[in-house]
């Protein structure tokens, strides 16, 4: 049985680095931590070293989602479980562990959709990478969802191999999962669609206020609100 402690990261497509870079910093709120060489802009909105990572891409959405695991020893149920579903894996290499500042991480490919999971363990003690708010008292990455054609396999998947947890259903619309035994409703939303895109990513507030203020900001930005 696989055992997690939260969603840490995702990793996004985007078509104007640039351009998402500023809203991400200047109207979400995020802390910037640094633009790689490669031209990957990190963020952080808690106490992780990253949490939100941009990538220019022709084809926007979610490139990858990330998990930290419990303790190193979930690493073998995981891989037991990887290998049994016949997921393919790999290790992530040495460099780019140092890069996330992780000690360990598998990256496997989900056989139904078009995604990237990531699973890690951090050092310990891990240091302290203190997030600093800024445009608002963000607590966290909170959730992402995406959405798919293959709705009933990919619950499966993440209930049967990976050992999520469901906490709700909205009408065989959409699923709601954590990652166990994390306490939050879910961590990843799963709803049918009939084209495999990213549906949304969630930063938790700690202030219903600062919900507002964004709005505010969204409206002086021309940023559509759906």
């Amino acid at each position: 049985m696989i055992r997690f402690k939260k969603l840490s990261r995702v990793d996004l497509f985007v078509s104007d680095l640039a351009r998402s870079r500023a809203f991400y910093e200047e109207i979400v709120g995020l802390e910037p931590v640094h633009t790689s060489e490669d031209g990957i802009a990190s963020f952080r909105c808690s106490d992780d070293f990253v949490s939100v990572r941009l990538l220019a891409g022709k084809a926007v959405g979610l490139r990858a989602a990330a998990w930290e695991l419990e303790d190193d020893a979930q690493f073998v149920p995981l891989e037991q479980a990887l290998r049994a579903s016949g997921t393919r894996y790999e290790e992530i290499a040495r460099e780019e562990c140092v890069a996330l500042r992780i000690e360990r991480g598998v990256r496997a490919f989900d056989p139904h959709n078009r995604a990237t999971l990531e699973f890690f363990t951090v050092p310990s003690p891990s240091g302290s990478h203190v997030f600093s708010p800024t445009k608002a008292k963000i607590l966290q990455l909170g959730h992402v969802v995406f959405a798919t054609p293959k709705y009933a396999e990919t619950v499966a998947y993440f209930e049967k191999t990976l050992n999520f947890a469901r906490s709700d259903a909205v009408e065989e619309s959409m699923t709601f999962m954590r990652s166990f035994p994390n306490p939050y409703h879910h961590g990843i939303g799963i709803a049918r669609s009939d084209k495999p895109h990213l549906h949304h990513v969630n930063v938790m507030e700690s202030d219903i206020d600062d919900v507002g203020r964004l709005h505010t900001r969204l409206k002086y930005a021309n940023v559509t609100i759906v």
